[in-house]
């Protein structure tokens, strides 16, 4: 992160969630972002570059509940790829901007679950209320039908920058620059 002025920037480039055992330093808390957020003060606008896998859907949800709450204008910006719990994230944004190389990607909650038939029931239960929560965050800030959301989750759809601005999931996209013909 880094703070000039009135305005801040916010990489968000890793996992989101912490990584436990399989931890290589890089992932984005939920805590430690509200932290870093804060550190920010009061800016007017902020910068939230992504390029994450995704991750853990309550540090996710977390995350985008920080952002959207903020009193600054927030432009995301999709660099490399918006995946899992990094692509709700994005929804928090005044502003979505995806790269034209760039992809996105939605899909159903997923869970690891231990314990007897009643355990895997809950857990069953618990992702079903999750994806409920996820589709009307997609629904409402993309405009499209919850039904089609729901389905392209289940589908596990993969965007490109194209593609997420055709589907609401940006609100424009940068495109490649241009190459000049050699010859």
């Amino acid at each position: 992160r880094s703070a000039a002025g009135d305005s801040a920037e916010i990489y968000l480039y890793g996992l989101i969630g912490g990584g436990g055992f399989f931890s290589d330093g890089t992932e984005i808390t939920a805590a430690q972002f509200q932290k870093d957020l804060k550190a920010l003060g009061p800016v007017k606008t902020i910068d939230v570059r992504i390029n994450s896998e995704g991750g853990d859907v309550f540090d996710g949800k977390t995350i985008y509940t920080l952002l959207q709450q903020h009193p600054a204008k927030v432009t995301m910006h999709v660099d490399g790829l918006a995946a899992s719990a990094a692509s709700f994230i994005a929804m928090a944004g005044d502003v979505i901007e995806i790269s034209e190389s760039a992809f996105m990607m939605i899909h159903n909650a997923w869970s690891v679950a231990f314990g007897n038939a009643a355990d895997m029931r809950k857990s069953a239960d618990l992702l079903d209320a999750v994806d409920g929560t996820l589709v009307g965050v997609y629904a409402a800030r993309t405009k499209t039908q919850a039904a089609t959301v729901k389905q392209m989750m289940a589908d596990e759809t993969w965007m490109s920058g194209k593609d997420a601005v055709a589907n609401g999931f940006a609100d424009r996209m940068v495109p490649n620059m241009a190459v000049a013909a050699s010859g």
